[in-house]
C-alpha cells in the first residue's frame, strides 16, 4: 500500500501565516497551530483528512468514489507553493475534504487521479 502524508511545511506556513496575519488580523501563530493539527494522507485506496490537536476530526474518501478534485491557489499561495484542495464524491452533495495549506496541491491531485483511474 502506497502511503503519502502531506503537511504544510514550516517555511511555507510561517511565510503564509505572516501574510495571513497582516491581511486578516488573525495571528500567524493561529494559522501555524491550525496547520500543525492537520494531515492529508493519500494511499492507493483512499484519501484521509485528519484535523485537530486536542479534539479530532477525520473524514475519508475512497478513490473509486471520487467525482471531483478542485484546487484553489491565490497569487500569494502560488508564491509560497501551497494551496487548497477540495475533494467530492458520488455519495455526497458537497465537498467532503477541504484542506488549506497543502504543499504542491497539483501533485496531490495527480496522485489522486492516478489512483482513481487504476
Amino acid at each position: 500500500m502506497e502511503l503519502k502524508k502531506f503537511r504544510a511545511d514550516d517555511d511555507s506556513v510561517l511565510l503564509f501565516g505572516t501574510y495571513w496575519e497582516h491581511h486578516t488580523g488573525n495571528t500567524g501563530l493561529y494559522w501555524y497551530i491550525k496547520c500543525l493539527g492537520a494531515t492529508l494522507t493519500v494511499t492507493n485506496m483512499k484519501t484521509v483528512l485528519r484535523k485537530g490537536l486536542l479534539s479530532k476530526y477525520t473524514t475519508e474518501v475512497w478513490h473509486r468514489d471520487v467525482r471531483n478534485v478542485q484546487i484553489q491557489q491565490s497569487f500569494f499561495q502560488r508564491m509560497f507553493g501551497v494551496g487548497r484542495i477540495m475533494i467530492s464524491s458520488a455519495g455526497q452533495g458537497g465537498i467532503e475534504i477541504d484542506f488549506v495549506g497543502v504543499p504542491n496541491p497539483s501533485r496531490v491531485k495527480e496522485m489522486i487521479d492516478t489512483h482513481r483511474n487504476s
